[in-house]
């Protein structure tokens, strides 16, 4: 299977958001090596997502010679796959892979180590997305709207600082 890779417009497309805003947000997440956003190395694409997705990405990545001492999954389902793989290839979660989820799904809480996850107003946002549906329908002359909606980091045993803020 040829190693894929993902780029800020592929993510731009499954976010349904511009590349620039996809760029903006790796900045100023301070995803940087030297200087430079890492975007190539460390940023791998499933087939879909899944638990069994992510498996064989992920096996690669952690065997990969620069393995990663953090991955941040696009969903819960996702960063579950990256914890049992990493604990099946002898990496220690948290100590040697921190792992973060997106969605904090009910059941991230659940597992071993606990999935810290990005929460995000599901209810929200499929309230304003129903009105704005809503207000479409009836009226065909809207106008492009920008809505950003309130995160917020569950932190649970997945994850640590990284080795060099701890001494």
């Amino acid at each position: 299977m040829k190693k894929s890779r993902i780029t800020i417009k592929d993510i731009a497309k499954e976010l349904n958001v511009s590349a620039s805003t996809v760029s903006r947000a790796l900045q100023n997440h301070a995803l940087k090596k030297n200087n430079q956003v890492v975007i190539d190395e460390f940023i791998v694409k499933t087939k879909g997502f899944t638990h069994n997705d992510a498996i064989e990405p992920i096996k690669k990545l952690l065997k990969s010679d620069n393995p990663p001492d953090a991955i941040f999954a696009v969903n819960y389902r996702l960063a579950i796959a990256t914890i049992r793989t990493a604990i099946k290839l002898n990496f220690k979660v948290p100590e040697d892979l921190s792992v973060v989820g997106f969605d904090d799904e009910p059941n991230s809480s659940y597992f071993n180590p606990a999935l810290t996850s990005v929460r995000q107003p599901v209810y929200g946002i499929g309230m304003l997305s129903a009105r704005i549906l809503l207000q479409n329908i009836e009226n065909k002359n809207l106008e492009f709207r920008h809505e950003v909606f309130k995160t917020e980091l569950i932190i649970r045993g997945s994850s640590i600082p990284p080795k060099k803020q701890l001494n």
